[in-house]
């Protein structure tokens, strides 16, 4: 696999907080409660039980909710997610983040909670690991999906994922520390977190005193992945997908880890896999219904997309697809030359580029990613007028999509064309890293309409977005001091304004 990012955005994005430890515990249970919530990110897993251990899905009372409400779930993912992005360890394209957020949607709809709302995200990380924040933040490492074999392998994962938010697991992991007292819990957090991820290390710094209250946080844990297990299983088969794949999947991970720990090992700490428990979810998947689904050839792209995107060097990436192109056949030829297309525009080499997406987009369904490669090229050579062409035909095959939606509405500003970008944005309301797009380019419109109290305020939601409160409340200021407001975005303005320097104070 080519050499992509080192660096551990989870633990960078969690031991952010070793710094906050002093500011969090003047501010009491409320403070603390963020930090446990973070120790259940890092805490390092000991091996499984044995397979026939009994397993019983939790009673879902009020008991986790003592120690953390659903709404505080949600506010503390968001939070964790807002640190991941303006970390940069996420990989914010929206090709790739539509294609995970609809696979997961397709699985979480066979969770039982239809109330649960779940935003999946891909990490720029070679490691292969997964993970999940509370309030249904759902991390998937580049790794883990370009080392994937198949779109059921990949669904598996997710799958696995949303049974520990379904399951409330942080939350009950919490709830099993109640014993301790806020200050030893704050101590073993602020251990942990200072271990910088090292098991060893934080095994080490928990020795004295507190053995017993780890110990009972650590069981609890290993029954949460055998149960993430049982349930995920569930949902795969209920979702048409291969439910054997999360046993064969964990058992290829456990079997490469015996040659490349580096990348490997970080799976096997965080999800440890032995014989049992691969054995145990494979006899619960063959007791379930077959298969329905096949691959998606856009599984495919998006994987290959991923590799073309992450990779350090992009000529090393040139090089892979090339010599996987010539091996390969069917769907997955198709991926090799679109990856070897998506790499060849990152550095530049527009014009073979452009030769394979014409080639493809007319000849091949999804058609989408092929044409928005090909309206991207089409662009840089400056010929706009083709690409909002292109397009057009692209909204056609995938209407309401916010990766073509963003783009015509930048090509749009390029071309001139402020107000029709205005209206293309302002039809669509978008989540994750495109509703922070969509925001950026409104503002950048409204300025070039000559609206400057708009811009400012679209200015400010886009700071929001990206988690840069002081910055948002400076442009709600200039928005309000500006006289081109209208009665209900002045009122608007106003009431946001106040919120941040509440939640200032």
């Amino acid at each position: 696999m080519p050499a992509m990012a080192a660096d551990n955005p989870v633990t960078t994005g969690v031991t952010r907080y070793i710094d906050m430890i002093p500011r969090l515990l003047s501010c009491g249970r409320g403070g603390i409660l963020r930090l446990l919530a973070l120790v259940a990110l890092a805490l390092p897993a000991a091996p499984p039980p044995a397979a026939d251990e009994g397993i019983r899905l939790p009673d879902m009372g009020t008991s986790a909710d003592r120690v953390m409400s659903p709404r505080e779930e949600a506010a503390l993912g968001a939070d964790v997610y807002r640190q991941l992005r303006r970390s940069g360890a996420l990989l914010e394209d929206l090709l790739v983040e539509s294609y995970l957020q609809e696979l997961g949607s397709r699985i979480a709809a066979h969770s039982g909670t239809p109330e649960q709302r779940f935003h999946f995200f891909l990490v720029r990380n070679e490691a292969i690991n997964a993970f999940a924040v509370p309030g249904g933040y759902i991390g998937i490492n580049a790794g883990l999906m370009v080392a994937t074999d198949e779109e059921s392998e990949l669904a598996s994962v997710l799958a696995h994922e949303i049974a520990h938010v379904t399951q409330r697991h942080i939350a009950r992991r919490m709830e099993a520390m109640r014993g301790m007292n806020w200050a030893t819990a704050a101590a073993v957090v602020a251990a942990i977190l200072a271990s910088g991820g090292n098991p060893e290390v934080a095994q080490a710094a928990l020795s004295s005193g507190m053995a017993a209250s780890v110990d009972q946080t650590i069981n609890f844990t290993l029954r949460n992945e055998l149960e993430a297990d049982r349930v995920g299983i569930g949902m795969l088969a209920e979702a048409g997908f291969d439910p054997r794949a999360m046993a064969t999947f964990f058992e290829e991970i456990e079997r490469q880890s015996r040659f490349y720990e580096s990348a490997y090992g970080e799976f096997i700490r965080t999800h440890p896999v032995n014989s049992a428990r691969v054995s145990e979810a494979l006899s619960r998947a063959q007791r379930l219904a077959a298969p329905t689904r096949t691959d998606d050839t856009r599984y495919h792209l998006m994987q290959a997309r991923v590799r073309a995107l992450v990779v350090a060097q992009p000529d090393d990436a040139i090089r892979y697809f090339q010599a996987a192109r010539r091996n390969a056949t069917g769907m997955r030829a198709e991926a090799a030359d679109y990856g070897l297309a998506v790499a060849q525009a990152r550095i530049g080499q527009t014009a073979p580029a452009q030769a394979i997406a014409a080639r493809y987009a007319d000849a091949t369904r999804p058609a989408a990613p092929w044409l928005l490669l090909l309206a991207q090229t089409q662009a840089r050579q400056g010929a706009l007028d083709a690409a909002l062409a292109t397009l057009a035909r692209a909204e056609r095959t995938a209407p309401e999509h916010p990766a073509i939606t963003l783009l015509r509405a930048e090509y749009q500003l390029q071309a001139g064309e402020p107000a029709a970008a205005r209206q293309t944005l302002l039809a669509e309301r978008f989540a994750g890293s495109a509703a922070s797009t969509r925001l950026r380019l409104l503002a950048q419109a409204a300025d070039e309409t000559g609206q400057d109290g708009a811009a400012h305020y679209y200015l400010a939601e886009h700071y929001l977005q990206e988690d840069r409160p002081q910055d948002a409340a400076l442009q709600l200021r200039l928005a309000l001091a500006d006289g081109d407001l209208s009665e209900l975005e002045r009122a608007r303005a106003t009431l946001r304004l106040e919120e941040l320097e509440r939640r200032a104070d």
